[in-house]
């Protein structure tokens, strides 16, 4: 209808399904400029928008809609638009696998993403953008190691704590058994955190 929905708030009840929602547009909420350059413009998606949609769950186990508001205090976007929305912008399995073929064979992210586009003869016939093709070919190749690269960062960890039995680290693995996620930090960082308190994350 010209504008994406986000899921504002929800509700758990004693057995941990959702039980209340409230769907809202997203421009509702009030944008918050954090940035200390003045000179520096930021697009203001956010207006206050007060078109939300309740719902809980009813007695009999189905969803109910309480309450619906549709005036938005903002312009709606024309239906040709609504692909770009972030919820719309789906890559599918089949275009995945592609990418992660050719971005394997060294083909750089554009080149990759022009040739989907010949394919589908225009880039109206896409569901995702060129910077989601982009986005998804980089991330995957993050996750790509080299062989035995986890089992060699795995043997530096282990020497690391044999030097320092504060050295902590943790390895998580997907269920391909797959390195996903590492975590480690040193015994110096552990003892200012206990100072300080403070976390940077990136």
């Amino acid at each position: 209808m010209g504008f994406e929905a986000i899921i504002r708030s929800s509700k758990k009840g004693d057995d941990g399904e959702v039980k209340n929602a409230s769907l809202a547009c997203c421009c509702s909420g009030k944008s918050s400029n954090l940035s200390r350059n003045a000179f520096k413009k930021h697009v203001v998606t956010k207006t206050n928008c007060k078109a939300p949609v309740n719902a809980s769950v009813h007695f009999d186990g189905k969803w109910k809609i309480c309450s619906v508001v549709f005036d938005h205090n903002h312009e709606l976007s024309s239906s040709g638009k609504t692909r770009y929305f972030k919820s719309n912008r789906i890559i599918q399995p089949s275009v995945k696998r592609k990418l992660e073929v050719n971005g394997r064979a060294g083909i750089r992210p554009n080149k990759n993403f022009n040739s989907l586009y010949i394919e589908a003869r225009g880039v109206e016939n896409f569901s995702f953008l060129q910077k989601d093709c982009k986005n998804y070919t980089e991330k995957f190749r993050r996750l790509q190691l080299g062989g035995g690269d986890a089992s060699a960062l795995q043997k530096y960890f282990l020497k690391m704590q044999n030097e320092n039995s504060n050295f902590f680290h943790i390895m998580d693995l997907d269920e391909e058994g797959s390195l996903k996620n590492v975590l480690w930090v040193d015994a110096r960082n552990r003892a200012i955190f206990k100072e300080f308190g403070d976390v940077v994350t990136f």
